[in-house]
């Protein structure tokens, strides 16, 4: 156990009147009068998610976590002392009742979308994204889902052999957060994957990749475009045949479907969406038009 110690200005202590606190409830009382002095200003800040401030104010409150009886140790971490997590002066300003840290991930390869017990918090691309957390109750449990999105690989270079899903780290605060189970989302199994389901409302806590299916009639084969409404990026299937991805973020605006595959007839068509649904997304639908695929979007 270290030395907690406060490091301050005195100049600042100075302008607004505050004397030095020796004792907790004088700090509160330094902390109030400072706020009432200006309510943009605050006397300190602290790492709040740091388990080893509480550990130290629970040890001065009294409690103590491990000690020897005999030949074995004795562990009382739940102790009165340390459930209060008070001070010696019992007017606790801290440890916090809740944590809204944000969820820190690194190492993002490619795309990624946080769920937070079901909920979408946060999507994006890039090394690393920051998410806000909902407010978590002390002593609960938030279950964290995170689906990765690879776009692939190049095979030359110095990103050759380039790894994907989460190579670095997932930290709420401070604190790495443990006991992910991994799994894959086979798209040579369609079947697998949660369908998208727009008049259950409840389907808007899928967590994604959903896929949602549909058909065309063709009175003959014959090469078409597929353009994707509703869904910004995924990839898109024919009749089982992987037409490939599609993004809002262009160029293309439709994709190809070469006349092979088009049958006489009937003509299943499957969409998977890696992004997450919101409430305010269009029902998703699929439509055969004409052009290159790189006409402007209205």
């Amino acid at each position: 156990m270290g030395v907690l110690s406060f490091f301050y200005r005195a100049d600042l202590f100075e302008q607004y009147g505050v004397e030095v606190p020796t004792t907790w409830d004088e700090y509160v009382a330094a902390a109030e009068a400072v706020k009432a002095a200006d309510p943009n200003v605050r006397i300190g800040a602290t790492t709040l998610g740091d388990p080893s401030l509480y550990a130290a104010l629970a040890w001065q409150h009294g409690a103590t976590w491990a000690s020897v009886e005999g030949d074995a140790w004795k562990i009382d971490i739940d102790s009165a002392e340390t459930a209060e997590r008070s001070t010696p002066s019992a007017t606790p300003p801290m440890p916090r009742r809740c944590s809204a840290n944000a969820l820190r991930i690194t190492g993002v390869a490619d795309r990624i979308a946080v769920y937070a017990d079901g909920r979408l918090v946060g999507a994006g691309a890039g090394t690393e994204l920051s998410v806000d957390l909902p407010e978590i109750p002390a002593g609960s449990a938030v279950r964290i889902d995170l689906v990765v999105d690879s776009l692939g690989r190049v095979n030359y270079g110095p990103m050759a052999g380039e790894r994907k899903g989460i190579t670095g780290q997932v930290m709420h605060e401070r604190q790495l957060v443990h006991g992910f189970t991994s799994r894959t989302a086979r798209l040579d199994d369609l079947h697998a994957l949660a369908p998208w389901e727009d008049e259950d409302a409840a389907a808007l806590d899928a967590v994604a990749p959903l896929a949602f299916t549909g058909s065309f009639a063709a009175r003959r084969r014959g090469d078409a475009r597929l353009a994707i409404d509703g869904v910004d990026r995924g990839v898109a299937f024919v009749n089982g045949f992987c037409l490939g991805r599609f993004d809002i973020a262009g160029p293309q605006t439709s994709l190809y479907v070469p006349w092979p595959i088009v049958a006489e007839g009937d003509n299943a068509v499957t969409v998977v969406s890696f992004d997450p649904r919101s409430a305010e997304a269009p029902a998703p639908a699929a439509r055969l038009v004409q052009g290159t695929g790189f006409e402007p979007r209205a």
